[in-house]
């Protein structure tokens, strides 16, 4: 795998909801080590997000009023809570 980047010149590189995509990790985590600078950070989150645990995340604590697609209606968000 070759991004074309020169070596350790990237601050940060993020790898969300992505890993399971990659069939030659290896190859990805081998680039993402060579371009990646000395004290860069490395970000990775495995598992999808939905849209309801995004709506969840952004509003925790507010009061529910938007209606949300899926299992979280309004209502359930208050009883989580």
């Amino acid at each position: 795998m070759d991004t074309g980047l020169s070596d350790e010149c990237v601050d940060a590189v993020l790898l969300h909801d992505v890993i399971h995509l990659i069939d030659e990790r290896a190859a990805l985590f081998g680039e993402m080590y060579r371009v990646l600078k000395p004290d860069g950070l490395v970000s990775m989150y495995p598992m999808h997000v939905d849209n309801d645990e995004v709506y969840l995340l952004n509003n925790w604590g507010k009061p529910a009023q938007a209606p949300v697609s899926g299992a979280f209606s309004p209502r359930n968000i208050e009883m989580i809570r």
